[in-house]
């Protein structure tokens, strides 16, 4: 440690010990603090002992060698003093410490493709590597001892290892904050703000044991060194070298829809969005440093960032930090995994431990409200939850967006209850660094160049749920721009056209009179607008959309948002999100899956959007195209089709009119909702604007009350409650507005079957799929090409096989290792299914082969463009982790039935074709003979 002011000061009157030269034992490779590069020790600590240098008036010279020799040679007294080393219990004999270099986290970085690590209890099916020798593995193992290692002599070897793909991890010094160009490789396969920190390490001045004098001198010569000296240094070192010009934003992954990065590590979110607007108005260059909360507040507090794009505080809990802008509010709910009485009240838990974030700025209020409730902390989410399911916390506070995202990421949602009694807002603030107070008001004055409308439309992008909504619910004032208030003065009245028989959506009652949602809904856009809007009654959904797509109706009620829609057409915001559900008969067995009707024939209406998307998704399924309700029930009974697709409420509401008891509805999160949205026909964008403003202002209370009067369901076999009230609305939480009980299995048994269907679904997807590439395997190909050969038989459509092998693949294999042949096999891949459409499988045969299906071709001949797109598109360079190589592909075509009508035969014709290629030069395609084919 440093010596006191006294023993400074006595030291300094002190006649001083004179030295020509103080050798400094340097290691040449612990980047970025003390290392050498191009001949010459450079680094954090070799700038800090030139500048002791400079201002003691003392010559000095580094002696480096690597890490293990530097304390021999302190020992061997062959330099003076070490530049910088941690006191450890075998030091301690040897040497006598000094004044304070730097600090460093101990972490543990983990592979970008490990998903859900927090611990390390998760990385015990892996390596971890470490270099030897090392106190670092020794410290994992005292934390836990199933760890496995693989050591290696130094950071040249480890690096190797890292690159070849030896280890799933590695134990460092935090030296990933320096961005130095030679690391960028390992950053991009070892993230920062994927690693786990398990400790911390001090360095300081060392000499040999009972050189007090020289320890004094250099003391003293430290203590004359000012902070912001210091400061210069390491900012010169870490983050903001990497940037120059640019503004650093600090941003804490694992926090979506807020913030977070892809798989590849790019910054997404809400807040990275406002951001980036900000940085387009202000015409400031920025960057983002995503990290781990913790680790991104850190540095923020040292300076390395300049600004934290979005942190929660109060007045009770906040960092200490400047704020700059309140950037948004959320509302923070419990969240309890499996077991709660919603009849009784949060003092259930008491006894019992809740988590919460370390730095929530709602826990001194838990606290208060729940003295009798346990709090355990934690770093992130993912932590929490997986307390929760392990039994060691019965639930946790998070913001409802952020925990409901994460849960439906990883189809555990229906195992957590929402308990929306406990409700905390936090306030979200941009905080700056103390070095950067003078940004705030260029922050402020950024953010106010951005319009309401600009933060609404970017908040919508990523917060589905209306009621989640900061920026669009919190004015329920209905504000219009003066050529909007113009435009309802001019065009006072509106027609919307309407289908007279979809209830409760819209409908003719036996009074003649239109009722349902969408009445109720322009009922209250006309009090917020004055406009009257006349309805016009279709028979059918395909005569009004022919009409709407032809403009000759002003405004659709209900109506899909899709690519080709907008063409002609402006949507608001969806404010109805309904799921997909099959009416069958009362004697079939809960279905789970759309999946389970492959070969099986489904009515859908007339018009419908998701006709095509089943067309496209699920060509197995055969479509039966019908005019109405009607029709296709009819057609069950008779039993010619074996189910009924429409949305749940129309399904729920037919039954129930019709007391149809001996059918069931099915529900299946894998087929999704629709989103209702209003359209309006493309010349009137600024009633496009006005009805988008109709949707903001709808407050809570007008949807529960159209509700309360159309979602009246009596009993209907087959549906869960609590899935049927979910998915009603974007915008209701589901207690509130439920009227009466639907009819439901035990909801405990039906949990465990859900969850050992979706055990078994994972075991069936890793028994026919590639584990690296993720593609379907041969099994599955061969069982896609069975029921497309079926199904083309039908409608006389066309299929060809092409056969894949890559020319090149071997020399890349050889020379780089298996590792990049991998990686180059993975972007091989995702390039083959950028090229195929949804009908089409792609598989990996084996080895360097894969085998692209191509179904509903109208003509066979349409397989030559696809083959040479496919040579096209993987002629271009892959950009692989060590190397940039070029390969191409030989590809041989069957048709079906001009090859063959089994599966085998045509693979094998297809495959037949490649070799030829091969034989006539390669990377060009082929079709089989026809003639060499048996029947």
């Amino acid at each position: 440690m440093s010596p006191s002011a006294n023993a400074t000061k006595q030291f300094k009157s002190q006649k001083q010990p004179q030295y020509d030269v103080i050798k400094i034992a340097v290691a040449n490779d612990l980047l970025p603090y003390q290392y050498v590069d191009k001949g010459k020790p450079t680094g954090l600590v070799v700038d800090l002992w030139e500048l002791w240098s400079k201002k003691n008036n003392q010559k000095i010279e580094f002696v480096t060698s690597n890490w293990s020799e530097t304390e021999l040679n302190l020992v061997n007294q062959t330099v003076d003093v070490h530049s910088a080393i941690a006191i450890r219990e075998e030091r301690v004999d040897l040497f006598d410490f000094g004044h304070d270099i730097y600090s460093t986290p101990i972490n543990i970085y983990v592979h970008k493709d490990l998903q859900m690590v927090s611990g390390l209890e998760e990385l015990e099916p892996f390596l971890m590597g470490a270099i030897r020798p090392t106190n670092l593995s020794q410290l994992i193992t005292n934390k836990n001892a199933n760890i496995s290692f693989r050591y290696y002599e130094n950071w040249s070897d480890l690096l190797d290892g890292i690159y070849n793909g030896e280890v799933k991890s590695f134990v460092s010094y935090d030296f990933f904050a320096f961005r130095y160009e030679d690391y960028q490789r390992i950053n991009d396969l070892f993230p920062a703000f994927k690693s786990v920190n398990i400790g911390e390490i001090k360095t300081q001045i060392a000499v040999k044991k009972g050189d007090i004098r020289l320890l004094n001198r250099l003391n003293a010569g430290f203590d004359i060194i000012t902070l912001e000296e210091r400061q210069e240094i390491y900012n010169k070192w870490f983050a903001k070298r990497e940037s120059e010009g640019a503004l650093l934003l600090s941003l804490s992954v694992g926090a979506k829809p807020f913030m977070g990065v892809n798989a590849d590590g790019t910054p997404v979110g809400l807040f990275v969005d406002m951001w980036k607007l900000w940085s387009n108005k202000t015409k400031t260059k920025i960057k983002f440093v995503p990290n781990t909360a913790n680790l991104s507040m850190k540095s923020l507090k040292e300076g390395a960032t300049n600004v934290h794009i979005g942190y929660p505080e109060s007045m009770a809990t906040n960092s200490g930090l400047p704020r700059a802008k309140h950037l948004y509010s959320t509302f923070s709910h419990l969240f309890i995994y499996d077991k709660y009485d919603f009849e009784k009240s949060v003092e259930q838990l008491n006894g019992e431990t809740i988590g919460l974030y370390k730095d929530s700025p709602y826990q001194q209020q838990f606290k208060a409200s729940y003295p009798n409730i346990n709090i355990q902390f934690f770093d992130s989410l993912d932590d929490a939850i997986n307390a929760a399911i392990q039994g060691k916390i019965a639930g946790f506070v998070v913001a409802s967006q952020m925990a409901n995202k994460r849960l439906e990421e990883n189809s555990i949602s229906d195992r957590f209850h929402q308990v929306k009694d406990v409700e905390y807002e936090s306030k979200i603030y941009s905080l700056v660094s103390n070095q950067d107070k003078s940004l705030i008001r260029k922050i402020n004055d950024g953010f106010d160049l951005i319009s309401e409308q600009e933060l609404v439309e970017i908040e919508n992008r990523w917060i589905t749920e209306i009621p989640d909504r900061y920026f669009g619910t919190k004015k329920s004032k209905f504000n219009l721009t003066t050529d909007e208030k113009a435009w309802l003065v001019e065009n006072p009245n509106m027609t919307v056209a309407i289908v007279e028989d979809w209830k409760p959506y819209e409908f003719v009652d036996d009074d003649g009179e239109v009722s349902g949602i969408s009445r109720d809904m322009f009922d209250l856009a006309t009090r917020l607008t004055g406009q009257t809007y006349e309805f016009k009654i279709y028979p059918t959904w395909e005569e009004l959309y022919q009409d709407f797509k032809d403009e000759k109706v002003d405004i659709v009620a209900n109506i899909t948002a899709s690519d080709d829609r907008r063409a002609f057409a402006h949507f608001t915001t969806a404010y109805w999100r309904t799921p997909w559900s099959v009416i069958t008969h009362k004697s079939i067995d809960n279905v789970g899956s759309i999946k389970k009707f492959y070969g099986k024939r489904l009515a859908i209406i007339q018009g419908y959007q998701i006709i095509k998307d089943i067309h496209d998704k699920y060509p197995q399924i055969i479509i039966h195209v019908v005019k109405d309700f009607d029709e296709a029930q009819e057609l069950l009974k008779a039993g010619l089709i074996d189910g009924i697709l429409d949305l749940m409420p129309v399904s729920a509401q037919y039954l129930q009119d019709n007391s149809l008891q001996q059918f069931k509805i099915h529900v299946f999160d894998d087929l999704g909702s629709d989103n209702a949205h209003i359209g309006v026909k493309k010349s009137l964008s600024v009633q496009g604007r006005i009805m988008e403003k109709v949707v903001q202002a709808m407050s809570k209370e007008d949807i529960e009350n159209i509700l309360k009067r159309w979602h009246k369901v009596d009993v209907v076999a087959g549906i869960k409650s609590e899935v049927y009230w979910r998915n009603i609305s974007i915008f209701v939480g589901i207690a509130s507005i439920i009227i009466l009980a639907i009819l439901i299995w035990n909801r405990r048994l039906k949990s465990e079957i859900l969850l050992r269907e979706k055990a078994e679904q994972k075991l069936r997807h890793l028994a026919s799929h590639d584990p690296m590439t993720g593609l379907p395997n041969r099994s599955l190909l061969i069982d896609r090409l069975k029921q497309a050969m079926s199904h083309h038989s039908r409608n006389n459509k066309n299929i060809a096989i092409l056969f894949l092998d890559l020319d090149g693949f071997k020399e890349v294999n050889d020379t780089f290792g298996h590792d990049v042949g991998d990686e180059l096999l993975i972007q091989i891949s995702e390039r083959l299914l950028s090229l195929s459409r949804n009908s089409d499988t792609v598989a990996r045969f084996g080895g360097d082969e894969f085998v692209m299906l191509a179904t509903n071709l109208n003509e066979s001949n349409q397989a030559a463009k696809v083959a040479e797109k496919i040579i096209a598109d993987l002629s271009d360079p892959f950009v692989l982790s060590r190397a940039t190589v070029n390969v191409g592909v030989s590809i041989g075509i069957a048709k079906y039935p001009q090859n063959g009508h089994d599966a085998t035969v045509l693979i094998k014709a297809a495959d037949d074709a490649m070799y030829a290629v091969k034989a006539n030069g390669k990377n060009s395609y082929q079709f089989a003979d026809t003639s060499s084919i048996s029947s």
